[in-house]
């Protein structure tokens, strides 16, 4: 990889909404891992702790808010120029205070610990999942981002589960990334981000010796197969979607043949993520967020191509060096 001190890095803390600048004496590192979806954004920061102070004055409380942005410098180019990186909003989730350090963790979700806390049922009828996703917003006062297609459903059970996994659960059946990001509830489709142009083209060379690519056995399926009943005629139907050359074996509840090959598409789509994936290290690049798409280019033929980012891990050490570790999948051409 090339000279990672090329890039470093500059930070900005608040701590319950007011600037936290002078805790930046105490810093040791900072880890800001971003997910496209399902898993929340988290921040962990390591301090110094020597004069007890986390012990006393500033001893953290759980439920505590912080904010970061991170200013991307490049020491060998334009030294004054600094890119802004908004990382969100965090709630501290736990912490841990030993001999000369202390340890936060936080994460991106909202103030009400019922969100993902309190199990309900309850039985939603004649919905969207926008509509769920917007009454879940009014709840914990969050502002909804919908960048996907109406979804009509019929009937579904929330079955003695917390909002959070509920919502989870629904949008990952329709083939949704849904995450909590920066007190908003964020729902886009995969397959629309997918088809966006790569922001950048990352060359082995530049990258660190320790990548791993790894590519399952039985490669990418092609199509699958569902079975429902059809509520009118009482008969099973099953539909198809994609081509039989290898097909996956779908078996959920669908409420017609328009729901069933949403949920058909999006399981194929779902595994078809996990067949090509690849880990890497880079220099910090602001081009980088969670679901954008890479091109690999420069370490083999058979691993050159196209992939979704779908995990970032900024990290930001004690000399303010500043490194991305990425996990990615390769995007299976339709």
């Amino acid at each position: 990889m090339a000279d990672t001190y090329g890039r470093k890095a500059d930070v900005s803390l608040t701590y319950n909404s007011k600037k936290a600048s002078e805790i930046h004496p105490y810093l040791r590192g900072i880890t800001f891992t971003e997910c496209s979806s399902e898993n929340s954004d988290k921040l962990d920061i390591s301090l110094h702790d020597t004069d007890k102070i986390w012990l006393t004055k500033w001893f953290p409380k759980k439920g505590d808010k912080l904010g970061l942005n991170i200013y991307l410098k490049d020491q060998w180019q334009d030294k004054k120029k600094k890119i802004k990186i908004p990382c969100g909003k965090f709630t501290l989730d736990d912490f841990t205070i030993q001999y000369g350090s202390c340890d936060l963790s936080a994460l991106s979700q909202p103030a009400s610990e019922s969100f993902n806390v309190t199990e309900r049922t309850k039985t939603w009828k004649n919905v969207t999942i926008k509509g769920v996703a917007q009454e879940f917003g009014n709840k914990y006062k969050l502002k909804v981002v919908y960048e996907a297609i109406s979804i009509q459903i019929k009937e579904i059970e929330q079955n003695g589960k917390t909002d959070s996994a509920f919502l989870t659960e629904l949008c990952k059946e329709y083939g949704l990334a849904y995450k909590i990001y920066s007190n908003q509830i964020v729902i886009r489709d995969f397959e629309d981000y997918e088809k966006k142009k790569a922001v950048m083209t990352i060359k082995e060379k530049d990258v660190s010796s320790d990548w791993t690519f790894n590519d399952t056995l039985y490669g990418i399926y092609t199509g699958a197969k569902i079975s429902y009943t059809n509520a009118s005629t009482k008969t099973d139907v099953t539909v198809m979607v994609g081509s039989a050359k290898r097909l996956l074996n779908v078996t959920q509840k669908a409420d017609d043949e328009r729901d069933a090959k949403l949920k058909a598409n999006a399981k194929v789509a779902e595994s078809n993520r996990k067949a090509t994936t690849m880990t890497l290290t880079i220099m910090a690049n602001s081009k980088i967020y969670a679901g954008c798409n890479v091109n690999l280019s420069g370490f083999a033929k058979k691993i050159d191509g196209k992939y979704s980012v779908s995990k970032v891990v900024h990290s930001i050490d004690a000399s303010a060096v500043y490194t991305m570790k990425l996990d990615l999948y390769r995007i299976v051409k339709k």
